[in-house]
């Protein structure tokens, strides 16, 4: 008896130890992640008179309606093409160093061809077709209204900004004479909303026909978020891969009837109960490498508990799941999701419908592949009587390496402009354009440099779509940086923070420093400014279209661009932070002064109306392509934007 209880009693001191050990161990293994505090970000500011032109951009491209509907006669395709004219006469230093060609119908492809490069070249591809407009709009979903220092409308956030931003960074790199080092390539799709099976496919096809490989291809998805896991300042999200995408059709039909007498259930309520079934269904959570990777580097910048949780996963894995899912965000990046989308049946309340149908799409991960979805919404739909259709069936996308050079060279253009923030890697849950590249690229990335608060995640695609007009300047600077880093032969800097030699992007200058002006420069694109200005006017003219009223850049409708501080903008939208924004933005920022200026200059959407001029070539299959030859310049006729000098 005394030896049994000896025997137990050093069971439970021993099963003490180990439990203390395991909690010891624990506790080291979180105490070695370093904690992470970002000052304020210290990045280069924007030329004033460059963000209210972007602003004026921006304004213009959204009066564009180009709404993406699966329904041809829905879609405006004048539109489209006035938007591709007005890009050509809005950026034309742009134009003058690059190449463009149509796919796919509508979709554009351009090309800054670098002379006797051998290297591999890259690749930016982003849409300026939109999701269409419904529900109540606080600003008019087209018509690129600026309020409260936002530019509001369907495109502000996706697409549109992107184009915004990446032609601003191009034309102000062809004014200060950059020559790129490797090609540039620029993709633009028309469909991409839809999937972009005719627009980026029709690109990705003729690529691969001739040969063209890049070493990067970068896509403006995903990007910078506030209140991610509760870190109240910014969080920049690279996307490594793309979730999969499945599109079923349920439908059930009867011979209908009067609803005053059913006979079992109709086909409306047999449609709604297997959406239903299939809405709830949930698949597991699961934490992938991606998933994994992204906590560890978040972890530096979250409370201890968090730091416990993360470098401990073997344990908490499944409290970690559970406390994810239960926001939409992160929930949406571990498991599958399904939502239906559009409902379909009866035409009269007196009687029965006789077809019934419902379109769920599922976005699925990548440890579930459409075959296995398809499979299991048959078995619990089986007994209802409801007949399912695969409509579009894509599994999810390649994963490229978040340890791989272009990522860490993607990284160090976010912090040069955005200041020491944490880049952790993603998986995008809705679909882009860059899958259509992934044979064609040693590495495929999503980031889109626009600054997201919680309060505008349900803005895109969604109603009042807007973005604020600091989160455009950062933008332009960014695409700068990066193109100028990606397209030369630039070594990165370990840790991502530090300076290349070449770059198009000052950092902030003393206050004290002398900053000589450049009179003749100055005087060169305000001429050049007002040179193009005339002629868009003139071409408005020309077709006696009625001039669009553009959006007046006022000091009440807009907050402008700081040139003092040297913090991160932050975007307005956070429940708790609304009020603090409102009372900090008249100090934290000064308002565009001659916005009105900027505005009334910019010819807006119809003044683009213009005939083919000849220069863009048609893609096809023998198709060559034209190069623009670049006129002499000289330093008197080659002007240079402000904080772009190389």
């Amino acid at each position: 008896m005394h030896i049994a209880f000896t025997i137990l009693i050093i069971a439970v001191a021993v099963l003490a130890a180990a439990v203390i050990a395991a909690l010891l161990a624990m506790f080291v293994r979180a105490n070695r992640i370093p904690g992470h505090a970002p000052g304020k970000s210290q990045m280069p500011e924007c030329d004033d008179a460059v963000v209210r032109r972007a602003a004026a951009t921006l304004s213009a491209l959204i009066r564009f309606d180009t709404e993406s509907h699966y329904q041809n006669d829905k879609n405006d395709y004048m539109e489209y093409n006035r938007l591709r004219d007005y890009l050509k006469r809005r950026f034309p230093q742009a134009h003058r160093v690059m190449t463009r060609e149509m796919a796919g119908s509508f979709s554009m492809l351009y090309r800054w061809e670098a002379p006797k490069s051998k290297l591999k070249p890259i690749l930016l591809c982003t849409h300026f077709d939109v999701a269409p407009a419904e529900g109540q709009w606080e600003n008019p979903p087209f018509a690129g209204e600026v309020a409260g220092g936002f530019i509001c409308g369907r495109g502000a956030i996706s697409g549109k900004s992107a184009i915004t931003a990446m032609f601003e960074a191009l034309e102000a790199l062809a004014h200060s004479g950059f020559k790129p080092e490797r090609d540039i390539y620029i993709s633009i799709g028309h469909d991409s909303t839809l999937g972009g099976n005719e627009g980026a496919c029709g690109i990705a096809r003729l690529l691969e026909q001739r040969g063209v490989r890049f070493e990067m291809v970068l896509a403006a998805d995903c990007g910078i978020r506030r209140g991610v896991m509760g870190y109240k300042k910014h969080v920049a999200l690279i996307g490594v891969a793309e979730k999969g995408c499945l599109t079923l059709r349920v439908s059930a039909d009867s011979a209908g009837g009067e609803s005053s007498v059913p006979k079992g259930k109709s086909t409306s309520g047999l449609v709604s109960e297997a959406v239903c079934r299939m809405e709830f269904g949930r698949r597991t959570a699961r934490l992938g490498d991606v998933t994994v990777e992204y906590l560890k580097r978040m972890a530096s910048i979250l409370p201890f508990a968090w730091r416990l949780r993360i470098s401990n996963l073997w344990f908490f894995s499944g409290q970690v799941r559970r406390i994810l899912s239960r926001d939409p965000f992160h929930n949406a990046l571990m498991r599958t999701t399904a939502a239906s989308t559009i409902l379909t049946s009866g035409i009269s309340p007196y009687s029965l419908p006789q077809h019934s149908e419902a379109i769920t799409t599922f976005h699925l991960t990548h440890h579930d592949t459409c075959a296995e979805i398809v499979s299991l919404m048959t078995s619990l739909t089986g007994k209802l009587g409801v007949e399912i259709q695969p409509l579009r069936m894509e599994n999810a996308s390649q994963i490229s390496s978040f340890q791989s050079p272009g990522f860490r060279k993607l990284e160090s253009s976010i912090k040069a402009v955005f200041g020491d923030i944490i880049c952790a890697p993603w998986i995008m849950s809705g679909f882009s354009d860059a899958r259509w590249f992934e044979k064609q690229a040693d590495e495929v990335l999503r980031f889109n440099p626009i600054i997201l608060g919680v309060a505008d995640e349900t803005r895109v695609c969604g109603a009042d779509e807007r973005i604020h007009i600091d989160t455009l300047g950062s933008a332009i600077l960014f695409y700068s940086r990066f193109i100028v880093d990606a397209a030369s032969m630039l070594q990165v800097v370990d840790g991502g923070a530090g300076r290349s030699k070449s770059t198009v992007l000052e950092g902030r200058r003393d206050k004290n420093e002398d900053m000589p002006a450049d009179t003749a420069r100055d005087s060169d694109m305000a001429a050049e400014s007002a040179m193009a200005d005339e002629e868009l006017s003139a071409e408005s003219d020309k077709y006696a279209l009625a001039e669009p009223e553009t959006p007046e850049i006022t000091d009440e409708s807009s907050a402008g661009i700081s040139e003092e501080s040297a913090t991160l903008p932050e975007v307005a939208g956070d429940p708790e932070d609304e009020e603090d924004s409102k009372n900090d933005e008249a100090a934290a920022i000064t308002e565009l002064s001659g916005g009105g200026e900027a505005g009334a200059d910019d010819a807006g959407p119809e003044s683009a109306e213009t005939e083919s001029t000849g220069q863009d070539t048609e893609m096809s299959d023998d198709s060559t392509e034209t190069h623009v030859n670049e006129p002499e310049e000289t330093p008197e006729s080659r002007p240079e934007l402000s904080k772009y000098d190389l």
